[in-house]
């Protein structure tokens, strides 16, 4: 799964004042932007051959920016969720700095528990292991989601826009190596797509389910039986915020707000907040109430809000557990030129902890989310 926080920084930026960050001007290419626009799918590049080993990415151990860096062995496993994020070629992952150079610098990036799958400035994908990097595929997805993936286990997905007559869906099994999924089911031919609403894009990961927005609206894939269900017949990719566990958070037909629950008919329980992800077991849902975060538990309806002071927007980049998240923390009176923070929040503690202080710019700072946040 892959979080919201794109979008909310989008809608933070619409409603923000100063002297706070001047986020409409930095992430200009956001959703909200989105129906200004018109979007040539499958522009570019050509499909992607096979896997190439592109060389041994050094991982290195950084207990904080300015302290001297040593040599590490490359880590087997990336089961643990840790505090992630990327900048230029280099993935910090906890005290780790995996780089993945020679590829290009890193637009958007996604973990499983085998490594890292990113895509870099011309749209090639690559799968790290810490050990190696592979080109592994290619999408010119011009916007949006780019690449879904579990809280765990080893699926990725993504969009093909180079694939003709029409753009395909693939799911790549990084413990294989190997693409369990490439289809072009429900996708209008790109040549005949007559609005940005058509455009293919994968929204989440769940388990043994793909979910993505085709030409019929909102697919759920089931890659065990291999068989398709349009579960929201002519939806647009908005439709879908997020999947855990059985559990799609989705919003209401006001689009105002977000129910949650295994059936996509369900009008209840419904939560405040235009955009949602959901903890690993669907315990929790984090949600967007007039710019501000909160937090809800799924069966009882309590708010369970981190305490998040000096930060009036946090925003949540991934889940390292049922309790605990990452946030984006811009604080009062940050200009655009201002890094920001990464913060530890606790469901249990109620409260919020400065993990990385300062860690980069919106435009340089690469988050594990599938999307982009600068231009």
């Amino acid at each position: 799964m892959t979080g919201t926080l794109k979008d909310l920084m989008t809608e933070r930026a619409d409603e923000a004042s100063p002297p706070h960050v001047d986020l409409d001007a930095i992430i200009r290419a956001g959703d909200s932007r989105v129906r200004r626009r018109r979007v040539a799918v499958g522009a570019g590049a050509t499909a992607v051959a096979a896997s190439v080993a592109l060389g041994l990415p050094a991982v290195l151990n950084s207990p904080s920016p300015d302290q001297s860096r040593s040599v590490q062995p490359a880590a087997a496993e990336f089961a643990e969720r840790q505090v992630t994020y990327a900048l230029g070629s280099t993935i910090h992952y906890g005290d780790q700095q995996i780089d993945v150079s020679p590829a290009q610098k890193i637009t958007t990036f996604v973990q499983t528990d085998d490594g890292f799958v990113f895509t870099d400035a011309s749209g090639a994908i690559f799968f790290t292991s810490g050990a190696e990097v592979e080109k592994i595929g290619f999408s010119g997805q011009p916007y949006g989601r780019q690449l879904a993936a579990d809280d765990s286990g080893s699926y990725v997905a993504w969009v093909d826009t180079s694939a003709r007559p029409a753009a395909e869906f693939v799911v790549y099994d990084t413990t294989s190596r190997s693409e369990v999924v490439r289809t072009s089911e429900g996708n209008t031919p790109t040549t005949e797509q007559t609005g940005e609403f058509e455009l293919p894009m994968v929204r989440a990961v769940d388990g043994s389910y793909a979910y993505w927005h085709s030409s019929e609206g909102i697919t759920a894939w089931d890659l065990s039986t291999d068989t398709a269900s349009v579960i929201a017949p002519q939806a647009n990719y908005h439709w879908l915020h997020d999947v855990a566990a059985g559990q799609l958070a989705r919003m209401t037909a006001d689009t105002q707000r977000t129910v949650v629950s295994d059936d996509p008919a369900a009008t209840e329980p419904v939560f405040d907040g235009a955009f949602a992800n959901l903890s690993p077991s669907a315990t929790y849902v984090y949600t967007d109430v007039d710019d501000e975060l909160k937090v809800f538990d799924v069966q009882t309806g309590q708010e369970r809000t981190p305490e998040h002071p000096g930060y009036p927007f946090v925003g949540l980049t991934e889940w390292l557990d049922d309790d605990t998240f990452v946030a984006v923390g811009i604080k009062a009176g940050n200009q655009e030129s201002d890094p920001l923070d990464l913060l530890t929040c606790s469901i249990s503690s109620e409260e919020c902890t400065v993990t990385v202080p300062e860690v980069g710019r919106v435009n340089d700072l690469t988050l594990p989310i599938g999307e982009t946040l600068g231009d």
